[in-house]
């Protein structure tokens, strides 16, 4: 990253590529390769953009818990869950002797 923050500082006073690559010792292709891969960002942005993509995760898998609960009481409520189930369970005794 240091060379990289170097290379925009060369690039800003009007210098090739060729030559900011000569005077780093590097290759072209290695720099093309790193400033692919930080994307324009600088080492504390990146960072923080790691913190919030892990934080948006966690909210997408928290919203969807929440969406499914909201499903499921829903259905409850309309009282289509409990004719699936009706169907399928033996009626429950009102007998209170019965364990």
């Amino acid at each position: 990253m240091a060379k990289l923050r170097e290379a925009k500082v060369h690039l800003s006073q009007g210098m090739t590529i060729p030559l900011m690559c000569k005077r780093l010792g590097i290759h072209q292709q290695t720099y093309y390769k790193w400033r692919r891969e930080s994307g324009g960002l600088w080492r504390d942005q990146a960072i923080r953009l790691k913190e919030l993509e892990k934080e948006n995760n966690l909210l997408k898998r928290l919203l969807a818990e929440s969406e499914l609960d909201k499903a499921i009481l829903k259905e409850a409520a309309s009282g289509t869950l409990a004719q699936k189930f009706s169907k399928r369970l033996p009626p429950l005794s009102t007998d209170r002797n019965v364990r």
